[in-house]
């Protein structure tokens, strides 16, 4: 068994938008062609589907049924998140793709692992739409909490989940809000994108006060705001935490080819990333959330190839973005208040 290898199977591609739509099969066929043009094929690994009894760990049981039974009589949701008669083997094979995922970084067997999968799952919460939010944002399942559930029943005490797409996971905050399980998530500003959620403020509530922790960081952001972010806020929360398990939400929509938000960044902070979360030394799983430009989806999805498999240093084609003066100083005030206000919890 390696112990990087990439969790995939081709149903994934059976949930087909009606119409024309941004989540559509070809982010995740462009990933895959690009990875098995560099990749040997051991490293793919076929994940089974989750189980209904391991949905509905996360998911109301009516609301799985709900998809179960729309799907192939209902087009939409609602305005954002669509169905098709493929839409329940897909979601099903994306939650059982973090689920074994999950089950091979408990067992010892993977040390990194890296699903790309759809539909996304970070914003859909227990019922779907999660914290009054209009839509459930493309999402149909939550991949990142039915693994974060799986690692806990496996024995995980401390696991985490660091969200780095564009958009807020309105869905994973409100599913874990009230639990333990440290849940950290860099965003656009919610005052300027969908889904509305995830302020300084939203620390948690009951035994999962303090360990809910928004950056919202402002338009324009740009690979240099995101160096202080880690440094300042997100870096000493996780080696303070010491997580036994880290998954990623691996959105790609922060950078600044993306269509759906008005981040900067370059494949440059993604690859830092990687290799601070090799540094963490601890185990890690990546599960595709947003990112609509294909370009940025194959190559962001081949940089952790090189990370995690110990090649020389990849060449990175984009040069580092900055942020304008005006967004780095409010970049930078938003972070002297995030600290200020997780001193409670952390030492930062």
């Amino acid at each position: 068994m390696p112990r990087f290898a990439i969790l995939y199977d081709p149903a994934v591609l059976k949930h087909v938008p009606p119409v024309h739509h941004c989540e559509h099969p070809r982010r995740v066929e462009t990933i895959i062609t690009r990875l098995r043009y560099c990749l040997p094929e051991h490293l793919f690994l076929r994940p089974r589907p989750a189980t209904l009894e391991e949905i509905c760990l996360v998911h109301e049981k009516a609301y799985v049924k709900l998809i179960l039974e729309s799907a192939g009589k209902l087009e939409f949701l609602d305005a954002d998140t669509y169905l098709s008669p493929g839409t329940p083997e897909a979601a099903l094979t994306a939650a059982g793709a973090a689920i074994t995922g999950a089950e091979l970084l408990m067992k010892g067997e993977l040390r990194w692992f890296y699903a790309p999968v759809r539909p996304p799952g970070h914003h859909a919460g227990r019922n779907g739409r999660a914290l009054g939010a209009p839509s459930q944002g493309f999402c149909i399942f939550n991949n990142a909490a039915l693994a974060a559930v799986k690692a806990c029943q496996l024995g995980a005490k401390r696991v985490a989940i660091l969200d780095i797409d564009g958009h807020h996971g309105n869905g994973t905050q409100e599913i874990f809000y009230d639990q333990p399980l440290l849940y950290i998530s860099l965003h656009q500003d919610p005052h300027t994108l969908y889904p509305g959620t995830g302020f300084l403020h939203e620390v948690g509530t009951g035994e999962g006060e303090g360990f809910n922790v928004n950056l919202p960081l402002p338009p324009g952001s740009a690979d240099d705001v995101y160096s202080e972010a880690f440094r300042q806020v997100v870096l000493p929360i996780l080696e303070e935490y010491r997580p036994e398990i880290l998954l990623v939400s691996l959105g790609f929509d922060a950078h600044f080819l993306d269509p759906l938000t008005y981040l900067q960044v370059s494949l440059n902070t993604y690859y830092n990333v990687y290799m601070i979360i090799k540094e963490l030394h601890v185990p890690t799983g990546f599960l595709l959330e947003g990112g609509y430009e294909e370009k940025v989806l194959a190559q962001g999805s081949e940089l952790p190839t090189d990370v995690f498999l110990g090649r020389e240093e990849h060449t990175i084609i984009e040069q580092e973005t900055e942020s304008s003066e005006t967004v780095f100083i409010k970049a930078v005030s938003l972070l002297r208040e995030a600290r200020r206000v997780l001193r409670k919890y952390w030492q930062l």
